[in-house]
């Protein structure tokens, strides 16, 4: 007998739950549209979400330089840290700390570790 995996609605997957006010207003804008305004509407905050995620990656990019410490997501590793080694146009360059390894990441899979620096 195979047993069935739930289906999680799309707003359970990111981190953040949309709050009860977002719902009642895409609710509102797509009461009594078609299938093909619908869609219309959701290619559009899929355009925007986008331009969010390029914009959050460029400003990602132009704080990283050579030496910063980051903390890297990967699929293949888990999670760890890492020193920049060069910043390039479409990815990071990574040495990692844990074995030393040189990785070639993109920005949206790290995040910088303020170096706190005492007086």
């Amino acid at each position: 007998m195979e047993q069935s995996v739930p289906i999680q609605k799309p707003c359970e997957r990111g981190k953040q739950k949309m709050n009860n006010e977002i719902k009642k207003q895409l609710d509102e804008l797509t009461r009594g549209k078609s299938v093909d305004e619908v869609s219309e509407i959701a290619d559009y905050l899929i355009n925007i979400f986008n331009l969010k995620l390029e914009v959050q990656d460029e400003n990602m990019r132009n704080q990283l330089k050579a030496g910063d410490t980051v903390v890297c997501r990967s699929s293949k590793a888990g999670k760890f840290t890492a020193v920049v080694e060069k910043v390039m146009p479409k990815n990071i360059k990574i040495r990692s700390d844990f074995d030393g390894k040189l990785w070639h990441v993109s920005v949206s899979m790290l995040t910088k570790i303020e170096n706190s620096v005492s007086a």
